[in-house]
């Protein structure tokens, strides 16, 4: 297994450890799409993401290549371009094709992807890709991110569904041609004025009929992920400012300042862990443990005249990081007048002050330490302090490609259904739209918690679930024929009978579409006019199978 270090370049100008760590996060993101893109005779390595005391790196299984086996791309930053294999060229293209990323010329070649994507044709005549981390395009240029077009990048879901391909090397030194990056900037304008405010509208809608009914955002069941609800939109978590100006409903606002000030105290708790590493050089991890519950102390637990000079400290971060303009946005005055941490704490759902009990979980989820069951329960109903003697682990987090979720989810289908649910619920983390897991997600989901939630806001989760899993394959009969059923049994019969006639027209031929459709029939129709039809669906197949 080969590990690769993020860590800081000045050399290539990045200077942060964030923007490292991104780097590292785009590799494997990329990774998991390239997969979805399924060209065939393309060898992708297996990788995961490691996140230990503060640190990350990229673990990969090592592969039979070397200098020489580099076919097509630059391992030198761009100075020399391969461009040798007509078969691997032709596998890039399809790529592009498949994301939707911008053909562009670069040294007298034409390219599908960035200059430093990597094809090799291995020591065993195998077709392997390597470099993903700026396969998707960058944002365009800011004074603050001298290096941005390395780690800020457009999300996979907004590239793919936006109207005309766009460039991976914009923005980058071997751009020449002004029009790749005037197609970046006009992106970014069509996601901050269209984009982003109709997301908002439809994302306080969900929060108020769907979250907040089905007790999705509640301590110690905080289910509900603001982030990945943006990135099934292709809008990027450092926009939840400009997600938080757009939204009004005040339980969605709260949810996004819980969001932010959970990744901001991520961030900051991640470096005090770095630098105490470097300091003790110790590898054991009562010493951080020690870090971690006294920082969380002061940030959650204590008086609000203690965490005074904390929460100044998280507030200009948030204000900065998530390009919050306090001074020329009314939307946000009152961030100032109030406070975050007082908005978080007085948030209000149903009479119970949940804010920093949800801004707590939201940290746990997102670092991994482990907590004491019963001790947490504790911390949910009193309010307790956290004890370093009940934090058991300080947490190894580790973020694998999708496809790996995906399978124990599809093995553990049928024996242990909730546990067969959090995995497609991991693996909906890495590919937010794999059309697989989301209908693999919302059958389970549905079949296991139907009885007891089978109301009206349940069934908008189920559409919402199926809605996403057919967004970038309209056409999937087996998406179409899962989600008739599911509104079948639901009472939907109208718009049940919608989808299913949609499933045969799409494939014919597939028989639990008509077998669904028949049944929704006899709920709707006359009993002569399906009889009919009957006759003609059992022709059409006896005529297939070659029947008179």
């Amino acid at each position: 297994v080969l590990f690769k270090f993020a860590r800081e370049r000045e050399d290539v100008g990045l200077k942060s450890y964030l923007a490292a760590s991104k780097i590292s996060g785009h590799e494997l993101k990329s990774l998991s799409h390239l997969w979805e893109c399924k060209i065939p005779g393309v060898f992708l390595p297996l990788q995961c993401l490691i996140n230990y005391l503060g640190f990350r790196m990229v673990a990969m299984l090592y592969l039979p290549l070397d200098k020489n086996t580099l076919k097509v791309g630059s391992d030198d930053g761009g100075q020399t371009y391969h461009a040798e294999c007509e078969p691997l060229l032709e596998k890039f293209k399809l790529i592009g094709q498949s994301l939707n990323l911008a053909p562009h010329e670069y040294k007298g070649k034409l390219l599908y992807g960035p200059f430093d994507l990597e094809g090799h044709v291995g020591k065993d005549g195998r077709y392997y890709i390597l470099d993903f981390s700026r396969l998707f395009p960058p944002v365009p240029k800011s004074d603050r991110y001298t290096s941005g077009f390395l780690y800020r990048l457009f999300r996979p879901e907004f590239v793919k569904r936006y109207p005309k391909p766009l460039c991976s090397d914009g923005f980058s030194t071997v751009i020449t041609c002004a029009k790749y990056n005037d197609d970046l900037v006009e992106a970014e304008q069509f996601l901050f004025e269209k984009k982003i405010p109709e997301f908002c509208l439809f994302l306080d809608q969900l929060v108020r009929d769907v979250v907040m009914k089905l007790k999705m955002a509640v301590p110690g069941n905080f289910v509900f992920q603001i982030s990945r609800t943006l990135h099934e939109a292709g809008i990027n978590v450092r926009y939840l400012g400009r997600v938080y100006k757009h939204c009004t409903y005040a339980s969605t606002r709260a949810l996004l300042l819980i969001e932010m000030a959970a990744r901001v105290i991520k961030q900051v708790l991640r470096e005090k862990i770095r630098d105490k590493m470097k300091q003790e050089q110790f590898p054991l991890e009562h010493p951080y443990i020690r870090l971690l519950v006294n920082y969380l102390n002061t940030a959650i637990f204590k008086q609000e005249e203690e965490a005074e000079q904390c929460w100044k400290d998280i507030q200009n971060i948030i204000l900065t990081y998530f390009e919050i303009d306090y001074t020329s946005e009314a939307n946000f005055s009152h961030l100032l007048d109030m406070g975050i941490r007082k908005i978080i704490w007085e948030y209000d759902n149903k009479g119970s002050r949940d804010g920093p009990k949800l801004l707590f979980d939201r940290i746990r989820q997102m670092m991994g330490f482990k907590i004491n069951k019963s001790y947490l329960n504790k911390i949910y109903k009193e309010g307790a302090e956290l004890k370093t003697i009940v934090v058991s682990s300080i947490g190894l987090r580790i973020k694998h490609m999708n496809v790996i979720s995906h399978a124990e989810g599809w093995l553990l289908r049928r024996d242990d259904k909730e546990l067969a649910i959090r995995k497609f619920d991991i693996a909906r983390d890495s590919v937010p739209l794999n059309k697989y897991t989301l209908r693999n997600y919302a059958k389970l989901y549905f079949e296991e918690y139907y009885q007891k939630n089978g109301d009206t806001h349940f069934m908008q989760y189920m559409k919402y679930l199926f809605e996403l899993a057919l967004m970038e394959d309209t056409h999937d009969t087996h998406t179409l024929c899962q989600y008739g059923e599911v509104l079948k049994i639901m009472g939907e019969t109208d718009l049940a009978e919608e989808v299913l006639v949609r499933a045969v027209e799409v494939h014919p031929g597939h028989q639990k579409a008509w077998v669904e459709l028949l049944s929704v029939l006899t709920l709707t129709i006359h009993w002569e006019k399906f009889k009919r039809i009957f006759r003609i669906v059992f022709c059409y197949f006896n005529s297939m199978r070659g029947y008179k």
